[in-house]
């Protein structure tokens, strides 16, 4: 559990670093994305099935009934010019958070959209995106990757070393023992 909260803050570190902009593992994931996003952009399958996963939520009575009801409260408060876009936006959003939380069958469906949409557009892609992330990591420094490894982990790293160590000398005597031991019997 330790070495995993610790390998948990080392890539939680390493997120961090990432936000900045002239990061070079920054650079090659947006350079990455962005080939992925210009494929994806001019594929008709994937076209066709965004289009679909798009009619079937909108088509459903309860998402059309709440984007009716965001609209119109969208353009109330906007006509009547008390509150900005942000304010509305951020009140709309705030209302779907309640809104799926009390409502299991919107949120239910919302699962069920998003599970398929994951279905169809993501996994027949999963050996590419698969493949960038591998590259990425390949491409990594040996040597930072494991001193921040060993720099979350800490000393529990060394009672790994410690215990191996003493576990594999022990099989390894037990194993010669019996050895010794089988050619010493008739």
């Amino acid at each position: 559990e330790q070495i995993s909260q610790g390998v948990t803050r080392g890539l939680d570190d390493s997120l961090i670093d990432l936000e900045a902009h002239d990061h070079p593992w920054r650079q090659e994931l947006e350079v990455s994305a962005a080939g992925i996003v210009s494929d994806l952009a001019g594929s008709a399958e994937f076209s066709a099935r965004l289009d679909e996963i798009k009619a079937q939520i909108f088509d459903d009575p309860a998402v059309s009934g709440y984007l009716r009801d965001m609209a119109a409260e969208t353009y109330a408060g906007l006509a009547g010019g008390g509150a900005n876009i942000e304010t509305l936006l951020e009140h709309s959003l705030r209302d779907l958070g309640h809104r799926l939380e009390e409502d299991p069958a919107m949120r239910q469906a919302l699962n069920k959209w998003l599970r398929r949409a994951v279905e169809e557009l993501l996994v027949p892609r999963r050996d590419a995106i698969g493949q960038l992330i591998a590259d990425l990591i390949m491409r990594w420094n040996k040597d930072t990757l494991i001193a921040r490894f060993e720099g979350q982990v800490g000393k529990d790293l060394q009672y790994i070393r410690i215990n191996g160590t003493l576990v594999g000398g022990l099989v390894g005597l037990s194993i010669w023992g019996l050895h010794r031991l089988s050619t010493l019997l008739p």
